[in-house]
């Protein structure tokens, strides 16, 4: 959902509208910013759980 939200907002991002998007472009100073804060928040949303299930699975006694 976040990345299909990330596409739209890329591909629209030259006729943004609304306060959401103009506060998320003034925040990530424009549209390779945004495009940055995507990718990131992506990466931490897969890579962060697989982390912590490798640590949890390598302390279980199985």
């Amino acid at each position: 959902m976040a990345l299909e939200d990330g596409v739209i907002r890329f591909e629209t991002m030259s006729k943004s509208f609304g306060s959401g998007s103009l506060a998320l472009l003034r925040f990530t100073r424009g549209a390779a910013g945004a495009v940055v804060l995507v990718v990131l928040s992506l990466a931490a949303w897969i890579v962060l759980p697989t982390l912590a299930a490798i640590r949890r699975l390598s302390r279980a006694d199985l």
